[in-house]
Formats: C-alpha cells, structure tokens, sequence
C-alpha cells in the first residue's frame, strides 16, 4: 500500500457517507421548491462557498498552470451537469431508484480511466472485478427492493 493511502480511504468512505445523504436532503428540500434548478443552484452554491473556506488558505500561483485548470474547469462543469440531472431525476423520482442508478459510475470511471488515464493510474483484472462485484450488488439489490 502507497504511502498516506490510509487517508485516501478514509476520505473516500467519507465522501461515500456525505453522498449516501445527499439524495434524502434533495428529496426533501425539493418538496417545497418550484423547479429542481433553484434546489441545485442553492445547493452547488454552498458548496461553493464551503470548500472556498476550506481551500482559501491553499490557494497559490502553482495551481494556476494552464494544462491543470483546464481539466479541473471541465470537472466544474461535468458536476454542475451531473448535478442538475441528479436534481431533476429526484425530483420525479423516488430516491431509492435515483440513488442505486447513480452506483453504475463506477463502470464509467474504469472506462474513462483506462482512456485517459494510462500514464497515472493501472487499470487490472483486479479492479475491473471489483468494480464489477460492487455494480452487480447494487443491481441486486435495487431490484429486490422495486
């Protein structure tokens, strides 16, 4: 195991948590609103302004290289679209449906990272099962519960 990879599981089940609650806190906030955009509006601009707060004694002139803020640009904006089309779904949808239909991410990101990420990252058979075994769970469990 890489060094500091101890953290790197520790944010990510955080961030499994914080995702895991999201869906429920759309659902509900969604119910007195007039259209999902202000819902995702408000939402990704607190967002915003929390990780600003976070980040606002980090930021310096090396983040600013020109091949590094393209891509995070074009993360900003695969979120705020993936975020929009989350809100909308929610909004007529049941949460317990959304939810598991957002778990097959796991299938895109092994193809993009095999892709476009060659140099920084290896792609096994290994990950590719388990990534495998984790969507196939969902899936079943998804549909004994429809």
């Amino acid at each position: 195991m890489r060094k500091g990879a101890e953290s790197g599981y520790v944010f990510g089940l955080a961030a499994a948590l914080c995702f895991a609650i999201v869906g429920i806190l759309v659902r509900s906030g969604l119910s007195g609103l007039a259209t999902p955009l202000v819902g995702v509006t408000l939402a990704l601009s607190s967002g915003t302004l929390t990780q600003g707060l976070f980040a606002s004694r980090d930021f310096s002139s090396t983040i600013w290289n020109g091949k590094g803020i393209g891509f995070l640009l074009l993360s900003g904006l695969a979120s705020g679209v993936a975020a929009t089309s989350y809100y909308f779904a929610l909004d007529v949808t049941p949460v317990v449906i959304v939810v598991p239909l957002t778990s097959a991410a796991p299938l895109v990101t092994l193809f993009c990272a095999h892709l476009f990420l060659r140099r920084l990252e290896r792609i096994t058979w290994r990950i590719v099962f388990r990534t495998l075994l984790v969507v196939s769970g969902v899936i079943v469990i998804t549909m004994t519960r429809t």
